[in-house]
Formats: C-alpha cells, sequence, structure tokens
C-alpha cells in the first residue's frame, strides 16, 4: 500500500494578505516505496518544469529531508501567481526514482494541494553535487545553480541556506 504523506506544512504570506495556512501532501507508488530513502521538495516559480531532469530556474527553492523526517520549510512569503509544488523521491543514491509536480495559482482558497508521483522510467543521475549517503546529499553545494537545504544539513540561519521563495 501506498503511504500518504504530509510533505509541507508552510505558513506563506499570500500578496500582503494575512499569514494562511497552506500544505501539501503526495502519495509514494507502490513500486518505489520501499526503494525511497529521502524526499526533494521544489517550489518553482511559474509552474512545473516537464520532462526529466528538468531544468528549473534558478529561483527555485529546493528542500530535502530523509524519509520520515519533518520537512525544513521555513516561513516563507510568495507574491500572487503561478507557482510548481514538486516532490522527487530519491533512491539510497540520490537518483530521482519518482516525480510529481501539481502548478498552483497564488493566492488560492485551497489550503492544501496534493502531488501525485509518477515512477520514473529511466535511470536518472544523482542531484547530489558532492557524496550521497542513504538519499542525502553529504556536505556544502549547490544542485544545479539553486539553493538547497538538506534536513539537519546547515544551519538554516546563515544567509548561504536560504532556499528562495
Amino acid at each position: 500500500m501506498s503511504a500518504r504523506v504530509l510533505a509541507c506544512i508552510a505558513v506563506l504570506v499570500l500578496g500582503g494578505c494575512v499569514p494562511r495556512g497552506f500544505g501539501w501532501e503526495f502519495e509514494v507508488p507502490d513500486e518505489i516505496d520501499a526503494r525511497t530513502r529521502a524526499l526533494q521538495a521544489h517550489v518553482i516559480p511559474d509552474g512545473c518544469v516537464p520532462g526529466p531532469r528538468p531544468e528549473r530556474p534558478l529561483e527555485t527553492a529546493t528542500y530535502r529531508f530523509a524519509r520520515g523526517e519533518a520537512p525544513p520549510v521555513p516561513i516563507r512569503s510568495l507574491p500572487p501567481g503561478t507557482w510548481g509544488f514538486e516532490i522527487e523521491a530519491l533512491d539510497a543514491e540520490c537518483r530521482p526514482i519518482g516525480r510529481g509536480c501539481v502548478p498552483v495559482e497564488l493566492p488560492s482558497s485551497d489550503g492544501r494541494v496534493f502531488v501525485p508521483l509518477m515512477v520514473n522510467t529511466t535511470v536518472e543521475p544523482t542531484v547530489c553535487r558532492t557524496a550521497c549517503a542513504n538519499g542525502l546529499c553529504l556536505g556544502p553545494g549547490v544542485d544545479a545553480g539553486q539553493s538547497e537545504q538538506d534536513a539537519g544539513g546547515s544551519d538554516a540561519s546563515s544567509p548561504e541556506s536560504d532556499a528562495g521563495p
């Protein structure tokens, strides 16, 4: 049976409005459930980017966290517009084995978005620029020019670890 998981609960200030709770949920498909070691969440300006190994805009906020851990999603402000909420399932070698993305127009009257993951049919390279351990990247660095923040990996208060939106 697929594990339905609360992925991210973030308080977002939408267009200068009063802060509102906004959450995402995702479901890991049965075919990759046992191999999923970590998850990667992306908040993408202007919506989802299609295709395997998508080229996301530099402004994309990326968060990595181990399976079963709370995602390190800080309070952020997102301006009105279309945003892509993407989840990737990573195997022990930090390779994406499942991916799903849902575009959301903000501000949204819905307090939640459900992101279904599809199993990747091609082998993709690791998402890490440095070493990987059980699905999480080790050491400092950024992935494809994007800000990243691994759970427990860096000091969330430092400017270098600012994960974007």
